[in-house]
């Protein structure tokens, strides 16, 4: 039973292994790899002891077998001479037990391990990511933004367009009445002005409204 168990926990771990090798794509992957491969060394260092623990065993048994059937053909055997009176090896029960609690020690630390870098620890622990489960943006200087904040042009919809002339205008207004032009210049440049209501009367003069950067009219 320890036998196949052991051979179990080779076969997962080296599979474990070979896939994370096959989809190397970051350092967090490769520094989980590297943390595996001793615990696939380990493992099949005690595979191979306890498979050779159990053929000596499977051997002892042949052999005790073999001469307990002799036994029963040689008249009047020596008391002292029959290996059926041996006693049983308890180095090798215990042995196998060392082995069997290795093993779980050593399957233990590998889905610690596991657990550690999983996809999203992997982000915590290299820093891509503020935690596990977190999820955050950065603006082209590096800062970080959230995503679900309101902005100030939020809710707005479009309402009017005149591109007819050297600038352009663009009317957006919000379901509450307030409103807001952007005029598009002839240079590339956009300015804005905004207001709380009446965006028909600001509409029709709005070659003549004061406009300003985002920053100050917002």
């Amino acid at each position: 039973m320890i036998q196949i168990w052991m051979l179990y926990c080779l076969v997962v771990t080296t599979t474990i292994f070979v896939l994370s090798l096959s989809t190397l794509n970051s350092p967090a992957q490769l520094g989980f790899t590297l943390l595996l491969f001793p615990l696939l060394i380990t493992i099949l260092k005690d595979t191979r002891k306890a498979i050779r623990a159990y053929l000596k065993t499977r051997a002892r048994e042949v052999a005790r077998s073999v001469s307990t059937t002799t036994e029963l053909v040689i008249p009047n055997p020596e008391p002292s001479l029959t290996p059926h009176s041996l006693p049983a090896d308890p180095l090798v029960s215990d042995h196998n037990r060392r082995l069997f609690l290795k093993l779980i020690g050593s399957s233990g630390a590998m889905l610690f391990f596991m657990a550690i870098f999983s996809k999203q620890a992997h982000a915590a622990f290299f820093g891509s990511v503020p935690g596990p489960g977190t999820v955050s943006l950065k603006n082209s200087n590096g800062e970080v933004i959230n995503p679900a904040e309101k902005q100030s042009t939020d809710g707005y919809e479009i309402s009017q367009i005149d591109d007819s002339g050297t600038d352009s205008y663009y009317a957006f207004v919000h379901q509450n009445g307030s409103w807001y032009i952007t005029k598009e210049g002839s240079d590339g440049s956009y300015r804005y002005a905004k207001g709380s209501s009446n965006l028909a009367a600001s509409w029709a003069m709005r070659t003549t409204l004061t406009y300003d950067s985002f920053d100050n009219v917002f």
